[in-house]
């Protein structure tokens, strides 16, 4: 409890005595509650596994971490990774003005609960071939923060995005600001929800979110808001997608208050569970068709 790294450098980490790893640049991963942990201007460079990675077993939690001016890169896998185990959770978890290069990862075993706030923050990058943020089995409780943050990738696979969730139950996910982007062509995807996405509720709110095949895919029974000045731009194929099918539930779209634009389908609405959307006050630009399947409009 109570550390605090100033101006550290946590690089090439490899131990031929440890053939299973971590090999992370710094390694969390107790027994206990941790509190107070501080990462100030600090850099995390090509290590052999995780440049950062926080791993909270047993019912434990941590709480009131900080990165300040970090940056992570050059790592063999992710460069930082906020892990916890059944029962445990992160809290108050602040990034703020950090550079990762390449991925980061949230995960959770067994649902686990986490609080992250990401503020001013870099993620990926144009040259990327795999989602920047990957969000997995996190639960009820939960509470993700985006604040001015670039998620950018580059990858072919349409089952990657620069934001990519899945196995996500009753959390709560904002994105204020910044850029969401894929470099790649036709059929990558921004914003990509796979499956288990339930009882969400996912907003963004004067974010861009551009390129790729699709700007937003939205599915399970989660509700999402697209609003507040957002411009959707340069999807080849959907600028927002909501799908559903006999086997899994409607999602609910609101979106309002913003651009779509240069798009193949503006929003696209289509499936057996019949996505419940709505369209209010919402522009359409230069779009080949505004909308499809959307039953409730008023643009």
């Amino acid at each position: 409890n109570r550390m605090s790294f100033t101006r550290c450098k946590f690089r090439n980490t490899y131990n031929e005595m440890l053939p299973r790893g971590p090999w992370a640049g710094v390694d969390i991963e107790p027994y206990s509650s941790v509190d107070d942990v501080t990462f100030t201007d600090c850099d995390f460079s090509g290590n052999s596994g995780v440049g950062f990675k926080g791993y909270i077993l047993r019912a434990s939690e941590g709480s009131n971490w900080l990165f300040e001016n970090c940056h992570s890169w050059g790592n063999a896998s992710f460069d930082i990774e906020f892990a916890a185990g059944k029962s445990s959770s992160y809290r108050n978890i602040l990034i703020n003005n950090s550079v990762f290069d390449k991925a980061l990862a949230i995960q959770g075993y067994g649902k686990s609960r986490v609080d992250l706030k990401f503020s001013n923050c870099t993620i990926g990058n144009p040259t990327f071939n795999r989602s920047a943020v990957i969000v997995r089995t996190i639960g009820a409780g939960s509470r993700i923060q985006f604040i001015d943050c670039s998620m950018l990738s580059a990858r072919t696979d349409k089952w990657a995005a620069p934001l990519d969730l899945a196995d996500v139950d009753g959390t709560d996910l904002l994105v204020v600001g910044g850029v969401i982007k894929n470099y790649s062509p036709s059929p990558a995807i921004c914003v990509l929800t796979k499956a288990n996405v339930v009882d969400c509720t996912i907003r963004f709110s004067g974010a861009l979110i551009e390129g790729g095949g699709t700007g937003i895919t939205c599915k399970g029974a989660s509700d999402y808001y697209i609003a507040g000045g957002t411009i959707v731009s340069g999807c080849t194929d959907y600028g927002i997608r909501a799908s559903s099918s006999r086997y899994s539930a409607r999602p609910n779209v609101y979106l309002g208050d913003s651009i779509i634009r240069d798009c193949g389908i503006g929003v696209y609405a289509h499936g057996a569970g019949d996505p419940n959307v709505q369209v209010n006050g919402s522009q359409f630009i230069d779009c080949t068709t505004d909308t499809v399947g959307v039953t409730r409009s008023s643009q």
